[in-house]
């Protein structure tokens, strides 16, 4: 499977993309400032009307705005592609407790 380059807020921790890194092979998350500092300046603000904050969001940026995507239909679509399901897919890559944790 082809590695996928995602491009994360300015403001997203590096410790946590180093953290994701280690657990998610097939994706390389990398902060916006080090594809091109100048993106830092994009205006995505728009965006967070539609945020709800309990749950987990897709975004998709485009030129036309809408809500965000619901996250069950990517594990469904990841989850198919690999001849899984979405249960057994979230049971295989679950992290033990506290494995996001902050080292104390």
């Amino acid at each position: 499977m082809d590695r996928r380059l995602f491009a994360l807020d300015h403001n997203f921790p590096e410790p946590v993309l180093a953290v994701f890194a280690e657990f998610l092979p097939f994706v390389e998350l990398v902060p916006i400032r080090s594809i091109d500092p100048a993106w830092t300046d994009l205006d995505v603000r728009h965006n967070c009307h539609h945020t709800v904050r309990d749950r987990a969001q897709v975004w998709n940026l485009r030129v036309a705005q809408k809500n965000h995507d619901e996250v069950g239909v990517y594990l469904t679509k990841i989850a198919e592609r690999n001849n899984t399901s979405v249960a057994e897919l979230l049971s295989r890559n679950r992290l033990a407790g506290g494995r996001l944790g902050r080292d104390r």
